[in-house]
């Protein structure tokens, strides 16, 4: 669904699937009217063999009322008629009627083809094959059977939709265009708009926007009111059919005979419906919710990325060419994604790489950085170098009168005490020769 909720879920009638479809998908309009059809048979066995004419008014009701009003009217009327008011089977069901009646569900884009025939014959195949004890390969096994069974009746239709034409009742050139564009099922649906020709049209109101009342001739009492605007040639009638099944009703249809317009509308030709419904696929990116786990985007991504795979093998597996054509795009689109995660594993290396280098950065500090010598600086640096070795040398020495000071101090000791030894020498050689003074 590409992210996207769904408009309309079909399932049966269950009180736990109920609370989980409203808690999942508020905004779903669930739908259990198959169901409750096939479970009347049951619930009303013993009314129904009374009566023959209970299951037809009872689908009457609930597919046939244009109006809640009329809905309502027609269902207390089925309950007076067969004493129905004490039914609690029956009670139940009207509690939940915004379900399963079509007059509720006007509004919401929910077409039925052939609905109920697809889910009789899906519950027919499941009862027919399954049971309790029926083992999960028996399952898959015939599961796959029934589907490749079902994937060569639409191969079928395609082909009769391609190959056969579709026979016109009617010279009209609407019913000629629908013909060529419509595929064969919708077609035959489409080609019920002749019956629009007994239908009585009377205009009621013209400006702005003309409204017409239609009604058949010999039902008056049940009237559609179509708005139409002679400016962009849009119509809407009161029934909804367009909304509801995207198909144009039998009143429109008969509003559109009147007024002159011979074609249908481009923009109430859904593609859907046509030839064409499968071509130019496009496939829609998955918005991915921001609260899921890394985990569960990966297998959010792998799950979308499969479906689009599927879409991609139905489209290629046409024929040959279409095949080797369909062959080189993906080969060629699997290269690119091989490259792109080199890339990426590249990109992360080198993240890797710079994030240690910072982490020795811190771990070991870079040298600082000596500053640039310039004339005047080195010459600062001459001065206070020359500063410094003068303040060492007086440390050491003195100052020059002090070291003067010291030099005469230690010449003049020289001089006093130096002759001393040689005058007592010279007395004491005088004493032995005799001398006196």
């Amino acid at each position: 669904m590409g992210g996207q909720h769904p408009v309309s879920l079909v399932t049966d009638r269950d009180k736990a699937m109920e609370g989980a479809i409203m808690r999942i998908f508020p905004n779903t309009r669930h739908h259990c009217k198959w169901h409750i059809l096939s479970r009347c048979k049951q619930k009303l066995s013993d009314v129904y063999l009374k009566h023959v004419t209970l299951k037809r008014e009872l689908k009457e009701c609930i597919n046939e009322s244009e109006t809640i009003k009329d809905f309502v009217t027609r269902w207390e009327y089925i309950l007076d008629k067969y004493n129905l008011w004490d039914n609690s089977w029956l009670q139940s069901l009207y509690e939940i009627c915004r379900q399963w009646a079509t007059v509720y569900q006007k509004g919401t884009f929910f077409p039925e083809l052939s609905a109920s025939r697809r889910s009789e014959s899906l519950n027919k195949f499941f009862k027919k094959h399954f049971n309790a004890k029926t083992s999960l390969l028996v399952f898959i096994s015939l599961f796959d059977q029934h589907l490749a069974s079902q994937y060569e009746k639409e191969a079928q239709a395609d082909f009769t939709t391609v190959y056969l034409k579709p026979h016109l009742r009617t010279p009209s050139p609407m019913e000629k265009q629908a013909g060529d564009v419509y595929t064969k099922a919708v077609f035959d649906k489409f080609q019920e708009f002749v019956e629009s020709l007994g239908y009585y049209v009377g205009k009621i109101e013209v400006d702005p926007i003309s409204r017409y009342s239609v009604a058949k001739e010999e039902d008056n009492h049940r009237t559609y009111i179509v708005c139409f605007s002679e400016s962009d040639k849009k119509a809407n009638c009161s029934c909804c059919k367009f909304e509801y099944s995207g198909i144009l009703c039998w009143h429109i249809l008969r509003v559109f005979f009147v007024v002159g317009v011979r074609i249908i509308p481009e923009e109430y030709i859904l593609k859907r419906w046509t030839r064409n419904a499968t071509s130019n696929v496009v496939l829609e990116e998955r918005v991915i919710d921001p609260g899921l786990s890394f985990q569960e985007q990966l297998i959010a991504w792998y799950n979308d990325l499969c479906l689009d795979a599927g879409k991609y093998g139905m489209e290629g597996a046409i024929s040959s060419d279409i095949y080797k054509i369909a062959k080189v795009a993906l080969q060629k689109a699997f290269a690119e994604v091989a490259a792109a995660k080199n890339m990426q594993r590249k990109g992360q290396q080198n993240m890797q790489r710079f994030a240690r280098l910072q982490n020795m950065q811190y771990k070991m500090p870079l040298p600082k950085l000596q500053p640039k010598n310039t004339p005047g600086r080195v010459a600062q640096q001459d001065e206070a170098n020359r500063t410094k070795r003068s303040a060492k040398d007086d440390s050491v020495y003195g100052s020059v009168p002090q070291c003067l000071f010291m030099c005469l101090c230690l010449s003049r000791y020289a001089a006093d005490f130096s002759p001393l030894p040689n005058r007592r020498r010279d007395a004491s050689n005088s004493h032995l020769n005799g001398d006196t003074h």
